[in-house]
């Protein structure tokens, strides 16, 4: 069972979390700044849910976060079934079929059905026009917030940052929520409250948003049936799909003691070129840092290099 985190998650991290064979030993404590980030947004998301509940009265319904998830999982239904406005803090049901799990800060209920949005700890706009917005409106007294699409519109005074993550998150809630029969009715929407938490940031997921034309939804599906063959070839024992490459992400990942050695082991050309040129250069023949050395540095680049 995968999380919404695996689709942007290293294949090859993806692999040794599931390899029962991988010994944990040269594993790295996790980095501190990590530690760090993780509970400063656990502390704005705990902000904007307490403004939230103060503003929205009984239409608020709040899942215990800290409970076993179990009885997260049966409060969630409970509150879906019982037509709550809105459930913060929801673990919705084990996707058994599409091999899903985990939970999503906030269910709003439309269209029959319920959209996400994620509680983030990051910029998602930034000047300029365009995104499609509604204003949160935490403040006491004043309009209500407004966390349902129907009058989402373009804003004058700001466009959407690029988060693949987030979008990709919301994705992931959203299949969960139609395994579940949850899902509501419609285009397929789903809202994210930053660090300004001033407005909800709505993702159209499924309009053409991603490089040859795909949507959110699809790229997903893609990134996940990927991730889905990786960690299930670990568990089982069959040929690895996934083999390590040193990129931006093991500067905090835990593996990387374990994905370091067998680079250094085979002089990887990864340790010295940044991870897209490596999978160019891989690409022509050029794995390792002796056959880079061994380019005619006058000639013609072996294949097109970003750094």
């Amino acid at each position: 069972m995968l999380d919404a985190g695996v689709v942007t998650r290293c294949r090859r991290r993806v692999h040794l979390d599931h390899d029962p064979d991988v010994t944990t030993a040269g594993r790295a404590d996790p980095d501190p700044s990590v530690r760090q980030r993780i509970a400063d947004a656990a502390v704005h998301r705990r902000a904007v849910a307490d403004a939230l509940a103060a503003r929205l009265g009984p239409e608020w319904v709040e899942v215990p976060v800290d409970a076993p998830p179990p009885e997260r999982q049966r409060a969630t239904l409970a509150a879906l079934r019982a037509v709550a406005g809105y459930v913060w803090g929801g673990l919705l049901p084990v996707d058994a079929e599409g091999r899903r799990r985990g939970g999503v800060e906030l269910l709003v209920r439309v269209h029959g059905g319920y959209l996400p949005v994620i509680v983030v700890r990051h910029r998602v706009t930034d000047p300029g026009s365009g995104a499609l917005t509604t204003p949160l409106n935490l403040a006491p007294g004043g309009p209500l917030p407004q966390l349902r699409p129907a009058t989402a519109a373009p804003d004058p005074d700001r466009k959407a940052r690029p988060q693949p993550r987030d979008a990709l998150r919301l994705a992931h809630a959203t299949r969960m929520l139609a395994a579940a029969g949850f899902a509501a009715g419609g285009p397929a929407l789903g809202g994210v409250v930053g660090m300004d938490a001033d407005v909800v940031l709505w993702h159209e997921l499924d309009v053409p948003s991603w490089p040859d034309g795909r949507s959110t939804l699809a790229e997903y599906d893609a990134r996940f049936a990927d991730r889905l063959a990786v960690a299930g070839a670990a568990t089982s024992g069959a040929a690895a799909l996934a083999a390590p490459s040193r990129i931006t992400e093991c500067r905090w990942c835990t593996w990387w003691p374990v994905c370091e050695a067998e680079l250094v082991a085979v002089r990887d050309v990864s340790l010295v070129v940044r991870g897209e040129d490596a999978g160019a250069l891989r690409a022509v023949g050029v794995s390792t840092v002796d056959d880079l050395a061994a380019l005619d540095r006058f000639g013609p680049e072996p294949a097109p290099l970003a750094g």
